[in-house]
């Protein structure tokens, strides 16, 4: 059996390398996620990540939607990454795949895919070398840059804390092109709070910010930010939210009230309207 495996693997191998068009290698692909991960070794992972190619990898990512906007292409494509490629080694290969892979994930309605990316990600900043940590931050910023924070882009704030924190208690490890870009990603989301008037996005946005204060305060750079964003949390609060926005503003409250003191004569009204909210989220 285990010769018949290898004999499997290795002409799935050659097919990846020789095949003559998309579809023939789609085809081999499916294959591949037919075999037993325990049987792959290194070196054939390798032979797969060159065969395979980053370029054909973001076609299948970026490959047109299906009714329920979760291809079957999609899947392949992240299940392939998930099994196969989260290693040190593979970490250029992956970081080429980060624009497409966030693309996505702003775009899709499906959870599958958005865990999977969540999961390629997270693992992408367990890197420990400064350069690639600086390149995956700048990638993540970048992409959420482009406008007003989504609700699938909230689940990544913490993997952008996190690695902001690492960044910054290092010394040196934080460049200057990452750096500002962090700035330009706080000016854009504080400017879409008051700028927005959909109450969803402000609740989606305030909470983003709040969690990223809440693992390095020095993340804003001015106290008018701070002003903003406290407004805004108040404000947003007393609104008439639907219980999934309540939910998403809820996680704000624990930063609210350890660390709001210059707003102490709202500090009552605050408590009483976060009971009252928490026990309506619950519905």
């Amino acid at each position: 059996r285990i010769q018949i495996l290898f004999e499997n693997m290795d002409k799935i191998i050659k097919g990846l390398q020789n095949s003559g068009n998309d579809s023939e290698k789609f085809a081999y692909l499916l294959l591949l996620t037919k075999l037993p991960y325990s049987a792959i070794t290194e070196d054939i992972q390798q032979s797969i990540c060159n065969s395979i190619g980053t370029e054909f990898i973001t076609k299948l990512i970026e490959s047109s939607n299906t009714t329920d906007n979760c291809s079957m292409f999609k899947k392949i494509a992240l299940s392939i990454l998930r099994s196969h490629f989260l290693s040190t080694k593979y970490g250029d290969f992956l970081s080429e795949l980060v624009p497409s892979l966030l693309k996505v994930m702003k775009a899709t309605e499906c959870s599958e895919v958005t865990d999977d990316v969540v999961k390629i990600v997270t693992y992408m900043s367990s890197e420990k070398s400064p350069s690639s940590l600086n390149n995956l931050l700048y990638e993540l910023l970048q992409s959420f840059s482009e406008g007003t924070l989504t609700q699938n882009e909230l689940q990544l704030i913490h993997i952008i804390s996190q690695i902001h924190v690492i960044l910054v208690n290092n010394k040196g490890w934080l460049d200057s092109r990452t750096k500002q870009k962090m700035e330009q990603f706080i000016n854009c989301q504080i400017e879409s709070l008051k700028t927005s008037t959909l109450l969803s996005n402000k609740c989606i946005v305030i909470t983003g910010l709040t969690v990223l204060l809440y693992y390095n305060k020095t993340v804003f750079t001015n106290s008018n930010q701070y002003s903003v964003l406290t407004e805004e949390f108040f404000t947003t609060l007393q609104c008439k939210l639907t219980p999934k926005d309540r939910k998403i503003l809820l996680v704000s409250c624990p930063y609210f009230t350890a660390n709001i003191t210059h707003y102490q004569k709202k500090r009552n009204y605050f408590v009483l309207q976060v009971v009252s909210h928490r026990t309506k989220a619950v519905d």
